[in-house]
């Protein structure tokens, strides 16, 4: 699985986190529809339409969060345009530092110290005031969208396909196939928690991927207990 996320550089755009929440969506929204295949397994014709709908939803996904991720991205590099021509003006500094504020608060360096941090913010508007920086694109967002729509598509589709690949196999045993799918779907969450782990030493990998794996168990039964 991480061998897979990193050939399609994905990972670069979103970072570990959201690249493996994007997974997990896509195992979540296949285990919703197939697990109404439980009161379906003889009809064929209902267990084609739920499959596919299944992976046209995760391609819809895909697409969908690609462009909402290339526009956040064009977002963001339009404030940073607006920050560093502000910090150039010294009336429009506050509005800077403010900016600064709003983008580092939520980082690690809002366990700094009010005090010293407002410090640190001031430093830094005067390093974007006084120094010659990186251009920030204009139109960055027409640049990245390609990368954005063919990681998220590839991802929630590929991901998709590995939760639905028994439906394809056990075409004769739907029961049997719903069983393996979801325990697919588990693996899946299990690998995903596994590849994001923060901590590089095997035993908290693990545990990463424990927590995932469960979070995909309990899905799987609320989704029984709801009807599914």
């Amino acid at each position: 699985m991480s061998s897979i996320l990193d050939k399609i550089r994905i990972s670069d755009y979103l970072g570990k986190y959201w690249t493996g929440a994007e997974a997990m969506y896509s195992v979540i929204i296949v285990i919703t529809f197939t697990s109404t295949l439980r009161n379906f397994s003889s009809n064929a014709h209902i267990v084609s339409t739920v499959i596919l709908s299944a992976l046209y939803c995760c391609i819809a996904w895909g697409l969908a969060d690609g462009v909402f991720y290339a526009w956040e991205d064009g977002y963001n590099s339009k404030n940073h345009r607006i920050l560093i021509e502000d910090s150039r003006t010294e009336s429009k500094k506050p509005i800077a530092i403010s900016m600064i504020r709003d983008e580092l608060d939520d980082t690690i360096l809002g366990s700094i110290e009010e005090k010293d941090r407002e410090k640190l913010y001031d430093g830094i508007a005067g390093y974007l005031a006084r120094n010659r920086l990186k251009k920030v694109e204009k139109f960055a967002t027409l640049r990245v969208l390609p990368h954005y729509l063919l990681g998220t598509t590839v991802l929630a589709v590929g991901t998709g396909l590995v939760v639905l690949l028994p439906f394809f196999i056990l075409r004769q045993d739907v029961s049997l196939a719903l069983r393996l799918s979801n325990i697919l779907g588990i693996v899946v969450l299990f690998l995903i928690g596994f590849y994001r782990s923060q901590d590089s030493s095997l035993l908290s990998r693990i545990s990463s991927g424990i927590i995932s794996g469960t979070l995909g168990a309990i899905i799987v039964l609320i989704t029984i207990l709801l009807g599914g």
